[in-house]
C-alpha cells in the first residue's frame, strides 16, 4: 500500500483520470490565453477541477497549491497581454512558457 491507503492497482486506474483532469486546467488556460473565456470562468474551470480530483483521491479538497500554480499561469497570460508601463503602449508578444 502506499503513504496514503490507496493500493497499487487504484493508483493506476486513477492515473488516466487524473490526466484527463490535468488536461482540462491546461486547455482552460489556454482558452484564457487565446481569448475564448474570460478569466473568471477560466479560474472556475480549473478550480472545479482540482477541487473533484482532490476529493475523490483523498476525501477532503484543502491543497491549494495546484490551484495557484494555475492562477499564477493565468496571471503569466495577463502580463503578456497588457503593456508594459512605459513601453508605448504596445503588449509584450512573447509567447507564455507551458
Amino acid at each position: 500500500m502506499s503513504r496514503n491507503g490507496q493500493g497499487q492497482e487504484e493508483q493506476i486506474s486513477t492515473a488516466p483520470a487524473t490526466q484527463l483532469i490535468l488536461d482540462a486546467c491546461s486547455k482552460a488556460v489556454n482558452d484564457y490565453h487565446n481569448g475564448t473565456i474570460g478569466k473568471t470562468q477560466a479560474l472556475l474551470a480549473i478550480t472545479t477541477q482540482l477541487v473533484s480530483l482532490e476529493a475523490n483521491q483523498t476525501g477532503v479538497s484543502r491543497d491549494n497549491g495546484t490551484i495557484q500554480s494555475y492562477l499564477a499561469m493565468l496571471d503569466k497570460v495577463d502580463r503578456w497581454r497588457v503593456p508594459v508601463p512605459g513601453s508605448g503602449g504596445e503588449p509584450i508578444r512573447e509567447e507564455p512558457s507551458e
